[in-house]
């Protein structure tokens, strides 16, 4: 995860979470050196809302201050995280680790974010 982040935050994208999580996220974030990597962290017990709300997804839009179409989100949840984000007019793939057959909008590891970029920037 690391050098993914590392790469995504060298070529000056702003990176968020959008969790759906309680409030030890952020200190956790700290401790794992994690924090450094993200201009938004939207977790769902301060946001009033939790995923698949279009709400948490707008606030995480404004927080970073981009256009909607500009954000991809990543998230392992079908349901929670890619028809979510999408409903709030996101663009938006489904993480499913380990998964050897991933189609359309799938992915199967972090790694494969990068090859994705093009498909934002255009």
């Amino acid at each position: 995860m690391v050098p993914t982040l590392r790469v995504l935050s060298q070529l000056g994208l702003k990176l968020g979470i959008i969790s759906n999580w309680d409030r030890r996220l952020g200190p956790l974030l700290g401790l794992l050196g994690l924090r450094e990597f993200f201009n938004a962290v939207i977790i769902s017990c301060y946001a009033g809302e939790t995923k698949p709300s279009k709400l948490i997804y707008e606030k995480a839009v404004k927080r970073l201050g981009v256009p909607h179409e500009s954000i991809l989100h990543v998230g392992d949840s079908l349901e929670a995280d890619v028809e979510g984000a999408r409903k709030a007019g996101l663009q938006s793939v489904w993480l499913r680790r380990g998964k050897s057959k991933t189609g359309i909008d799938q992915i199967s590891s972090l790694l494969q974010i990068e090859g994705l970029l093009c498909r934002v920037r255009d």
